[in-house]
């Protein structure tokens, strides 16, 4: 589902320009405020996302990780640390430009697919805003 809207080729071919990679707990996958040269998948796995010291949420199987700087260009947002053992794709920014530049329309598909999984963290991150907010009732 992470890549809906893709041919099984389309999604053979980002395959190919990915690498696999494992994690250990306490990897740091991005660093607030420096640059991020690839964008994550997580294939298995959990990872912490902190913002300025403060964990803000926390990234689950089928999720990716360094989404906004990938779509800006600027450098992350946020300090992602691996939680427990996983597995991630990696996507160098250098052979997914080779890619969607052979296929414009994995690149407008791939975009799609970033804004759903930015748009579901914030809605999980609105939510949870809200409900810190709200007094318990006993």
């Amino acid at each position: 589902q992470a890549f809906e809207g893709l041919t099984d080729i389309q999604i053979s071919k980002l395959l190919r320009a990915a690498d696999w990679k494992s994690f250990s707990a306490g990897e740091i996958v991005t660093r607030q405020d420096a640059p991020v040269d690839a964008l994550y998948f997580i294939i298995k796995g959990r990872a912490q996302v902190e913002v300025d010291g403060v964990t803000v949420a926390h990234l689950e199987t089928g999720t990716f990780i360094g989404e906004i700087a990938y779509l800006t260009g600027n450098p992350a947002t946020a300090r992602v640390v691996i939680e427990e053992p996983s597995r991630l794709l990696v996507f160098s920014r250098m052979r997914m430009a080779k890619v969607t530049a052979g296929d414009r329309q994995i690149n407008g598909i791939l975009y799609q697919v970033l804004g759903r999984d930015l748009a579901q963290k914030m809605r999980q991150a609105n939510t949870r805003r809200v409900m810190e907010r709200e007094p318990v009732m006993p």
